[in-house]
Order: structure tokens, then sequence, then C-alpha cells
């Protein structure tokens, strides 16, 4: 965590956290980090239109139907004015998008930075190797190892990309990668 160094009114110093202020919410948990304020919810407390409108416009695709069904165990992290959106489960990172017209500003980062840190310092996320996806991958491999590429059930390849994890627990998240189908409605060609 960030700190900036204050001093008290008697004169000794203190540090003060900036990256990391919870604020007073109706929602399980919100923080500000980076100059955005980011709120965490479980699966049963989410707005689902609300959510997958999110991911929609962020990501360019439609999400599955289905998509809700299995996420009990997941974690949501919605942006003020629902700019941003990721979903963690355990470490890894099923979704991260952001509105196009807001690239470039932190939200992603201020995403990712607080679904690490309550991943304990971990992370594995995969996205596909196409152009539509080349400035995430690019961003994606700074920030993490890329530790493989698979084929998933669906038959589509993906990166897959990892921080904090063990070279042992690379082949687990591969096969984990391996078997999850995709978040995304698949276009067929006629």
């Amino acid at each position: 965590m960030a700190e900036s160094i204050g001093e008290t009114a008697a004169g000794s110093s203190i540090a003060i956290p900036t990256r990391f202020v919870p604020v007073e919410s109706p929602y399980e948990v919100a923080v500000v980090r980076n100059g955005h304020t980011i709120y965490m919810q479980n699966a049963g407390q989410i707005n689902r239109d609300s959510v997958r409108s999110v991911i929609d416009r962020s990501l360019d695709e439609r999400l599955v139907p289905h998509y809700f069904d299995n996420k009990q165990h997941a974690r949501f992290y919605l942006t003020e004015g629902h700019l941003g959106v990721g979903v963690l489960q355990d470490a890894y990172i099923d979704i991260l998008g952001v509105e196009p017209s807001r690239w470039g500003n932190g939200i992603a980062r201020a995403l990712m930075d607080t679904m690490t840190e309550d991943a304990q310092g971990k992370f594995v996320l995969r996205s596909q190797p196409i152009s539509k996806r080349q400035r995430a991958n690019e961003w994606y491999s700074k920030l993490a190892k890329l530790i493989g590429e698979v084929v998933n059930v669906d038959g589509i390849t993906y990166n897959v990309y990892a921080k904090g994890i063990s070279e042992a627990e690379e082949q687990h998240w591969l096969g984990v990668t391996r078997e999850k189908p995709s978040n995304f409605e698949l276009k067929r060609l006629l």
C-alpha cells in the first residue's frame, strides 16, 4: 500500500494510507483505490442485469445467459458509475472489463489491485491471443507471467497469466483454464 507521511499535532510523523480507504456504502465493502471507488459484493447482492450490461459493453461480447448460475463463491467488483467490473473466484480473475471510453484512466489497475489484494497477492487469468485483446494482453504481460497457452472445452485458445503462484500450482491452473467454458456466447460461422 502506498503511504504518505503526515504529522500529528504533537509533531511526530505518521504513515497515512493513500491507495486503500474504506468508505460508507450500502454494499458489502467499498474502497477508494487510486481515486476510484470500488464496490465489492457477492453474487446474491449484485444487480445481474446491470453487471451483465457493464461486462457486455466493456468487453464487446455477450455474456452467456447462464454466467451467474455457478458464481455463488465469486466476488464482484464494480466501480462507481459502473465503468468497470471484475469477477474474482479464489485467485482466478474470471472477468476484468472497463468501458472503452474510459480506458487509460486507471480503472482496470484499481480493480486488478483490489482483486489481487483480496486473493492474498496472487491471481490467474486468461485472455484470448487475438488482435481485439492485444492491448489487454500487453498489459497483463507487464503485470504477470505468461504461464502457458491452452485450448478450453469450447475449442478456444487462451493465454494464461499468473502472479504469485508457484511453478507447482501453474499446472493446476492451466488445467482449470482448460476445463472452463467460455464466459461469452460463441460466434458461429454459418
